[in-house]
């Protein structure tokens, strides 16, 4: 350290802060040295498969109740957590995440799209239903009449 404020004695600013910096951490090095190797970049983060677990579950969820309702009255908030605890030692093992499934746009698609022609399915049945007892009230209220209209053979 004291090499580098010599260094600086033609600029006492200079040695100053050289001065100052040696004094505030004596082990680091002083202004213009090299601070040594640069750390080594933080490992990369991989996912919670826990949270990919419950993403997974809510997705198939998400698809299945519509078609068997009597499925959200088995897959309860803690049965899909116990479901997450088990699933993410086992998705860890074979390293696989939603990030890793190529067709994500496809799946989401799917998760959108799929409940809601579920739904439209069942406006159509329903409104076809709704249809056929017009017509069918439609026929017996007229049939008494058009039976006295007519003409007997």
């Amino acid at each position: 350290m004291a090499k580098k404020i010599e260094d600086h004695a033609g600029d006492p600013l200079a040695a100053a802060v050289a001065a100052d910096a040696a004094a505030a951490a004596p082990d680091a090095p002083a202004p213009g040295e090299g601070a040594g190797p640069e750390p080594a970049p933080a490992a990369p983060v991989g996912p919670d498969y826990r949270q990919e677990a419950g993403e997974l579950l809510r997705f198939l969820l998400a698809i299945a109740v519509p078609y068997f309702r009597s499925l959200g009255d088995v897959w309860t908030r803690e049965a899909q957590a116990d479901f997450c605890e088990a699933a993410a030692p086992v998705m860890e093992k074979y390293s696989f995440s939603l990030a890793s499934i190529k067709t994500l746009p496809e799946l989401r698609l799917a998760l959108v799209a799929l409940p809601l022609m579920v739904k439209s399915i069942e406006c159509v049945k329903l409104e076809l239903e709704a249809r056929r007892a017009a017509a069918a009230t439609e026929v017996k209220t007229e049939s008494p009449a058009a039976a006295e209209a007519a003409p007997a053979l």
